[in-house]
């Protein structure tokens, strides 16, 4: 893997997880709000899902390129 090659994994990761939370604040901003108050702790926690996922794509993506570049 190149350094350019990280790079684009990791531009990736962010636009998948800015698309993701752009999905779930778009789907609490559309509920009532009588739903929002069932719905915040949900979205609180799909937020901190798609943050983990995130930084385990760049944990995965650094550490294979560190190992490539210790070669």
């Amino acid at each position: 893997m190149t350094l350019k090659q990280l790079e684009n994994q990791l531009d990736q990761a962010i636009e998948s997880y800015r698309g993701e939370v752009v999905n779930i604040v778009d789907s609490f901003h559309n509920s009532n709000e009588k739903e929002r108050q069932h719905v915040l702790p949900e979205t609180l926690d799909d937020m901190n899902r798609q943050a983990f996922y995130t930084f385990y794509e760049f944990q995965k993506n650094i550490i294979k390129y560190l190992k490539e570049v210790e070669r």
